[in-house]
């Protein structure tokens, strides 16, 4: 068994490193331009169809029929139904932004979230701001895992406020379990948007993490020229209201400040958005002042 064991993890440490050497940011644009190619009309329920049976797509959640997406890349960033992921109400409660698997959660210890067993890395270089990121020092921290045949909407975790919008480029690594597990600092490599937000239980932070195929990360609110892209007065926000969308499967990380919330999810768990994933550890303080916009 030990060595079987050996032999696969040299096999992932070979392929991750071919990985690191791959023309990624080549490819991610062929699919990108491969997914936005229009769809005959008559031929989409059934190229649609098998799409979705191959990757194991749920179609009684999708907003539309088949017919009304143009295109494969229309499809991936498809809404849901009203009413398909009902969101906790509660101000003392967390929800997830995201339907996926929870990869990884805890602590943030020393300025380092753990990214797999023996590999971690720092919060500082995550966020891009090592102000926002002593907030966080002694917080909790959740990363989520979008695999291909999830929905691909990324939703406000808690009702508040968003202070800040950064994007931060990088590469486009994959980000599946065999790569993140051997590949050091993946996800502060990858390209990036972080989302600095304020609730009523303190200060939170949601980075949306690119990969291979992922070239774009859409975002629902009005972006400046430059970055980052600040609010003020801060942009209200309201619970379980869309922020961003991803292109196929890729990494969201929720990052919350020490002593403000207790992590319900573990490891393993397959969550949906919407679903209470923390709840707060102290009683909740008023929800920040800021100004409602109409969404872009």
């Amino acid at each position: 068994m030990a060595g079987l064991n050996d032999a696969m993890n040299s096999k992932g440490s070979l392929l991750a490193a071919l990985v690191g050497r791959a023309p990624l940011a080549l490819y991610t644009r062929f699919l990108g331009r491969l997914a936005a190619i229009e769809l005959p009309p008559p031929l989409r329920p059934l190229l649609l169809g098998r799409f979705a049976a191959r990757l194991g797509i749920d179609l009684e959640q999708a907003e539309l029929p088949l017919d009304e997406y143009a295109s494969v890349g229309e499809f991936f960033a498809r809404r849901l139904r009203p009413g398909a992921r009902p969101v906790d109400p509660a101000v003392t409660s967390i929800v997830s932004p995201v339907d996926g698997t929870v990869t990884a959660c805890g602590t943030v210890r020393g300025s380092r979230l753990l990214q797999a067993k023996g590999l971690d890395y720092g919060v500082a270089e995550l966020l891009g701001d090592a102000g926002l990121a002593a907030r966080f020092e002694g917080g909790v921290y959740l990363t989520i895992y979008l695999h291909p045949r999830d929905y691909h909407r990324i939703h406000v975790p808690a009702a508040g406020a968003l202070r800040s919008l950064r994007r931060i480029a990088g590469e486009l690594l994959p980000v599946q379990h065999w790569v993140v597990d051997r590949v050091p600092g993946l996800f502060v490599r990858n390209e990036r948007v972080v989302f600095e937000l304020e609730a009523a239980l303190g200060s939170l932070a949601l980075v949306c993490v690119g990969a291979a195929g992922v070239g774009s990360i859409t975002t629902a609110v009005a972006e400046g020229p430059a970055s980052p892209t600040v609010f003020d007065p801060p942009l209200a926000l309201a619970k379980g209201q869309e922020l961003a969308a991803f292109r196929l499967g890729s990494t969201v990380i929720l990052l919350a400040e020490a002593g403000a919330l207790r992590l319900l999810s573990a490891r393993g768990d397959v969550l949906r958005m919407g679903q209470v994933v923390a709840q707060g550890a102290r009683p909740p303080g008023p929800l920040p002042a800021a100004e409602r916009r109409e969404r872009p």
